[in-house]
């Protein structure tokens, strides 16, 4: 495990976040790139709060995606894109034809 991970592990275990929760978000992490593990240990030790929001987010994202529930996921992106739903919409609709 490199530093940077174990950094984050100890961050994750000072949080709220439950035991299960900290190791999906972990296995997840195990697929980045080093220097951007460095990169979120850092801002992630800076503002531990950040980690809470981090797994908000990862939350939000992982139950539209599984959830098989497309306006849910519709929500996420616009959310995050800032596109209005229904701009959103039109341009989904664009780009099936």
């Amino acid at each position: 495990m490199s530093q940077s991970l174990k950094e984050i592990t100890e961050l994750f275990s000072q949080s709220s976040i439950p035991l299960e929760e900290q190791n999906d978000l972990l296995i997840l992490l195990t697929v980045m790139p080093e220097n951007v593990l460095a990169e979120l240990s850092r801002t992630f030790a800076e503002d531990p709060q950040l980690v809470e929001d981090f797994y908000a987010d990862f939350q939000a994202k992982f139950g539209a995606l599984s959830g098989h529930n497309d306006s849910s996921l519709d929500d996420e992106l616009a959310a995050e894109s800032g596109m209005p739903e229904d701009e959103l919409d039109l341009n989904e609709e664009l780009t099936e034809e």
